[in-house]
């Protein structure tokens, strides 16, 4: 993943969703933790191991009982490191897919709505116009304005809503500097009929 700057500073990322999954998982804090804790968790199992074979063979007593129970849980404890860690990455896996797609949609919306107050402002001229030359009500005019405003007023909310997305998409994907994402997969709209 090789994402450019430009000359303001903002780095552009051209993302499929699994190269924003690989993203997020490099050089992950949580991950960096989850190594460590499994890396500790190994040093344990053969510090035991190690324990135990100094008991030369001596099965029945009490030292190699113990040691053998010292193995056992550390064995333990390294499973559940490992499977903690898989857990972890499953986790940052389903967090970047729904805030990817979250992103991509409302980019989505943005440009539907955009489109509509664009089509609101010509819709807006054609009434004034008919209005000038009387042949609509001040009402239909009035009407026209008011889609204007509400079309504005739905941008102006999509708007919001995306840059928060973006900046949650941001957190996941481990980017504190100022970035524009360029998302490459489709949202899939397919409709399902339910089944009789």
């Amino acid at each position: 993943i090789t994402p450019s700057v430009t000359e303001t500073g903002v780095t552009n990322y051209t993302l499929s969703l699994s190269q924003a999954i690989e993203l997020a998982l490099a050089d992950n804090p949580q991950i960096n933790a989850a190594d460590i804790n499994t890396e500790s968790c190994k040093t344990s199992v053969k510090a035991a191991k190690e324990a135990r074979a100094k008991c030369n063979g001596r099965v029945n007593t009490i030292a190699y009982l113990n040691t053998d129970y010292a193995v056992e849980a550390a064995e333990k404890q390294l499973f559940l490191a490992e499977k903690s860690k898989e857990q972890i990455k499953s986790k940052i896996s389903y967090d970047v897919t729904q805030k990817y797609y979250n992103y991509k949609l409302l980019c989505h919306l943005l440009e539907i709505a955009d489109n509509s107050l664009a089509l609101a402002k010509e819709n807006l001229n054609v009434v004034n116009a008919n209005y000038e030359l009387g042949r609509i009500s001040k009402i239909e005019n009035d009407n026209a304005a008011l889609s204007v405003e509400s079309c504005e007023a739905t941008k102006n909310t999509y708007i919001r809503n995306a840059s928060i997305a973006k900046e949650s998409l941001k957190i996941a994907l481990n980017i504190e500097n100022e970035a524009e994402f360029n998302l490459t997969d489709d949202i899939n709209y397919e409709v399902y009929e339910a089944v009789p």
